[in-house]
This record gives C-alpha cells, structure tokens and sequence, in this order.
C-alpha cells in the first residue's frame, strides 16, 4: 500500500467535514473527490475533441443541408424517421 501525505490545514479540514457529513471515511472522500476530477477532465477532454471535429467539418457542409434544420432531414412530415 502506497501513503499519501497531504500537508495542507485547509485539504484536511475540507476533506474531515465532508467525512463528517456524510459519514464515509477520509479515505473514501479523498478518493470520491479524485475520481470526480478525473471523470471531469476526461469529460472536457472528450468535449474539446468534439469541438475540433465540428470545426473542421462545419466548412464542409453545402446547401441544402447547411441551412435546412437537422430535423428536417432526419424525420418526415408525421415526425417519422426517414
């Protein structure tokens, strides 16, 4: 088992009073909460590749579809897929 040794008041006091009030232990609230970021990061990360695909494809698209609505030309006048 490996240790980690954070010296900071302000990380223990923030981590002791999650612990308390929600009844898990420090280690489990430091892990929560790094988890959390993780699952944040990738999530942005995830985000900014899927901006940099919609640019790059955002010139290539030509009349009529750049202007129609997406509904328009995914769905019939009854609201039915085409």
């Amino acid at each position: 088992m490996r240790n980690l040794n954070i010296k900071s008041d302000e990380a223990y006091e923030l981590a002791s009073d999650i612990a308390r009030r929600t009844g898990k232990n420090l280690t489990l609230v430091v892990t929560d909460a790094l988890r959390e970021t993780q699952r944040l990061l990738t999530r942005d990360e995830r985000l900014a590749k899927l901006e940099e695909i919609a640019k790059a494809c955002e010139g290539k698209w030509v009349e009529p579809w750049k202007s129609t609505p997406h509904g328009d030309l995914l769905y019939d006048e009854d609201g039915l897929p085409k």
